[in-house]
């Protein structure tokens, strides 16, 4: 079988921390490619355990294994606490952005677009925020604020497609037809 066969390659990562400071990431990684979940989160925990100067990676790679096993009650306290202790870590905004975009607006979208808001304060030439933040707001119903998040999200990147079709469906909505994208 060729995933023991990788399996037992990639494990050899770990008895060779020197050479591969971050074995436990790539192991989990490998688990993770593989749905082996509960694989994958024995390893980043055991890596963040081991390896303090990288732990904020292994914690964000937790996250998004217990977003992608179910256990997204679990995904989003934890990523809340990463946001609170590294608010100015861009990958970590978003990630917790993601999070609550996929499952905020079944309970909160109030709270799910103040959480927003504050990543946006935190990281305001974030352009994939900026569009999560459009989106929070749309789902509220105030296609204004939506629109001003767009359009700040477009001119930080504006070669995102999915902000720049965003921005086109709230001007069409507001009647702005003739103005340029």
């Amino acid at each position: 079988d060729r995933y023991q066969e990788g399996e037992k390659v990639i494990r050899q990562l770990l008895t060779a921390s020197k050479a591969f400071p971050k074995g436990h990431l790539i192991v989990g990684d490998f688990y993770q490619r593989f749905q082996k979940h509960d694989q994958a989160l024995a390893e980043y925990r055991a890596g963040a355990n081991a390896d303090k100067e990288n732990e904020l990676e292994y914690q964000q790679r937790i996250v998004v294994n217990l977003a992608g096993s179910n256990k997204r009650e679990e995904a989003i306290i934890l990523a809340k606490q990463l946001v609170d202790q590294n608010p100015k870590d861009s990958l970590t905004g978003q990630i917790y952005a993601a999070l609550l975009l996929n499952t905020g607006f079944q309970g909160d979208v109030n709270k799910t677009v103040k959480e927003l808001d504050d990543l946006v304060k935190n990281n305001p030439n974030n352009p994939t925020l900026r569009f999560a933040l459009a989106r929070a707001y749309l789902a509220g119903g105030n296609i204004d604020k939506a629109l001003h998040q767009a359009e700040e999200s477009v001119r930080l990147k504006s070669d995102l497609l999915p902000t720049r079709t965003l921005l086109a469906r709230l001007q069409e909505e507001k009647g702005l037809h003739a103005k340029p994208l």
